[in-house]
């Protein structure tokens, strides 16, 4: 009977007493580092995510032709055959720092002068208009029976809209700050020398720190703090609203099949920088595959 007894109180304690799970603070240096190369692992996908995208988009509307992009919006970062980085003009770049400074030039305010990608503020009552408009043009399109690409667009277009508005509830702010939609960071380099995870890491390290900053403005925590956290309650708001007010836009050359909105040409680097540049895939190349 003592025996029974206490099995039973042993049982009852064990139950009250089980290992909690691990908070960020309790993490070791490895798991903080394993940690981290997890949620790179993650913006990397979203490179590809938007190669998705954008070979989606520029598809429905091809007929259209191409689109104008401004010199701002784009950061052309090259390496050569001897791993040698050249971004603007300047030798010996650092990648990471220079995406970093590359958003931030404009970020707390537009300056029409200087040649970095400019900030969307839009409130909510713009955001539920722009998606009440969206709707009406696609029962427009549905009742005129116009192609299916049309209409597949514009239900892309609404489902932006509606993500917009999700992630201005979630962020507790009155306008949603974007950089303009065509900013991207294009890569150009020779995958048989320099590594494509190598560069796409010193990019994404960029884009670190500006989810960083993010993070802490909007939920008074650091990005990596904020993965931890929910991927242990299995909720992606917080992240999914990191990733619409920080989009990574990047576009790597060499991991592109097919990329069909017109490229922004800076002035020619010097001959003996880029012996083999490998160039983005041409409109002919495109029509005989």
């Amino acid at each position: 009977m003592k025996l029974l007894c206490f099995l039973l109180l042993f049982a009852l304690f064990s139950c009250n007493h089980e290992p909690q799970p691990k908070t960020f603070a309790d993490l070791s240096e490895k798991e903080l580092s394993n940690l981290k190369a997890e949620l790179l692992d993650s913006m990397r996908a979203e490179i590809f995510d938007r190669h998705i995208m954008v070979n989606e988009d520029t598809t429905r509307l091809g007929s259209l032709g191409c689109i104008p992009i401004e010199m701002r919006n784009v950061l052309l970062v090259r390496v050569n055959d001897l791993n040698q980085v050249m971004i603007r003009g300047e030798i010996g770049a650092n990648i990471s720092e220079t995406v970093y400074e590359y958003y931030k030039a404009n970020k707390k305010e537009n300056d029409p002068t200087n040649n970095f990608p400019m900030y969307t503020r839009i409130n909510r009552e713009f955001i539920k208009a722009q998606i009440e408009q969206i709707k009406e043009e696609i029962e427009s399109i549905k009742k005129a029976r116009l192609k299916a690409d049309i209409l597949s667009f514009k239900e892309s277009q609404l489902k932006e809209w509606e993500t917009k508005l999700i992630v201005l509830n979630v962020i507790k702010k009155s306008e949603l700050l974007q950089p303009h939609f065509q900013t991207a960071i294009h890569l150009q380099y020779n995958p048989k020398v320099t590594a494509s995870k190598s560069i796409q890491d010193s990019v994404l390290l960029g884009y670190f720190r500006l989810r960083n900053d993010d993070a802490k403005l909007y939920f008074g925590k650091e990005y990596l703090e904020l993965f931890f956290e929910c991927r242990a309650l299995k909720s992606a708001l917080k992240l999914n609203a990191i990733k619409t007010t920080s989009p990574i836009q990047v576009v790597d050359f060499p991991n592109l099949k097919k990329y069909k909105i017109a490229m922004v040409v800076e002035t020619p680097e010097p001959p003996m920088f880029l012996p083999n540049p490998t160039p983005p895939p041409s409109p002919e190349t495109e029509k005989s595959d």
